[in-house]
């Protein structure tokens, strides 16, 4: 498994950006989980080296309600979970219970060297204390946030009134889509305006155009960038890929536009689309090495874990689809959509549905 590792770097102040600083509450910290070893910059949930694999049905340990659907994927620290839910981000603990409950009209979260980093749709980054729930920092840029924030050496980066924020300036890059990408400075960004650009050292490096609006960012191998595009005037959507310089290598179609961004470990490239399918493919040639039905459209991005892809459809069902030959090894019914997409942390698997609930489901064993 290969997991990307952020590490925290204070944002430099700059003119365009008011930056609001809070003392931090004398609360105890949580013991910090053992870290995996850096590897390369991968999506944010691509599941955990150092996890006990579930090798059972998992079953329903807890269940939290939260005041509307859960829209972004869960984040965790390694003891706490937050879900996003409406305009609020809640702590939970690994029972479930609510640690804190903050309403900041939140995109999407990230965690890192012991903070929890929020990025909002006014436009503002939070630094938020993981067990107190308090505002450490708050970044304020012009114009509404868009996409997902993403760490490089320097500090974070997210997207804020159409320009790449966090740096010495703000660069123009239009409404970012899902997941931002990082490998070391460069930062990797899908816009709506169907384009994926990489920005570093103050500049655009390259702006290369999909043809077709992306859809759930971008997804980084060791040598490639993958993104998904949608179904536009009868054309099929399907996944491009691109090499480092952004020149596009291959572009695979699909009956369907893909539900959400894709995931990858090894040569293996998983992907779900909106009627029902998941697609395995070679990640270096985009060639089909298997298809599997879902029997309903899907909603969220694959989740590795153990020797399989997590990923749940509309009718409430999360599957585990083995990474070999895509087999079905394992069918759970949650009872509503799968819209948050998973996370493990000490041996319990968090999911976020349409209905408000999030659940924790532990090793069936």
């Amino acid at each position: 498994m290969k997991l990307l590792f952020l590490v925290l770097v204070a944002c430099s102040a700059r003119p365009d950006v008011v930056r609001k600083v809070d003392p931090i509450p004398d609360v105890p910290a949580p013991e910090a989980a053992p870290a995996p070893p850096f590897v390369a910059p991968l999506t944010w949930n691509q599941g955990r080296a150092d996890e006990t694999l579930m090798r059972r049905t998992p079953v329903e340990r807890w269940s939290t309600v939260l005041g509307g659907p859960v829209a972004a994927p869960i984040v965790t620290d390694g003891t706490h979970f937050f879900a996003i839910a409406g305009n609020r981000i809640r702590c939970l603990d690994d029972w479930g219970k609510s640690c804190w409950d903050l309403k900041n009209d939140p995109i999407g979260a990230r965690f890192g060297r012991g903070e929890l980093v929020v990025n909002t749709r006014a436009g503002a980054l939070e630094r938020i204390h993981p067990v107190a729930g308090t505002v450490i920092e708050r970044l304020q840029a012009p114009g509404p946030g868009s996409g997902l924030p993403v760490e490089t050496p320097s500090g974070w980066r997210w997207v804020a009134g159409g320009a790449l924020q966090g740096g010495a300036a703000p660069i123009t890059v239009g409404t970012a889509v899902g997941n931002l990408a990082a490998d070391g400075e460069r930062v990797f960004v899908a816009v709506t305006e169907g384009r994926v650009l990489a920005v570093e050292g103050g500049a655009v490096v390259w702006d290369t155009s999909l043809g077709r609006p992306p859809i759930g960012g971008v997804t980084l191998s060791e040598t490639r960038i993958y993104v998904p595009i949608a179904s536009v005037g009868g054309q099929p959507g399907g996944l491009v890929a691109l090499n480092r310089d952004g020149q596009e290598l291959w572009r695979t179609p699909t009956d369907q536009e893909p539900a959400a961004a894709a995931s990858v470990v090894g040569n293996l490239l998983v992907f779900a689309d909106r009627d029902g399918y998941v697609y395995g493919l070679n990640a270096d040639t985009g060639e089909v090495r298997w298809k599997v039905e879902g029997f309903s459209g899907f909603v969220s991005q694959p989740y590795w874990f153990g020797s399989g892809a997590w990923v749940g459809n509309d009718d409430g069902k999360l599957y585990r689809i083995d990474m070999d030959d895509g087999t079905v090894a394992t069918t759970i019914s949650l009872g509503a959509s799968v819209t948050g997409a998973p996370v493990v942390s000490k041996g319990i698997f968090v999911v976020g549905l349409a209905n408000g609930r999030v659940v924790g489901l532990v090793d069936g064993g």
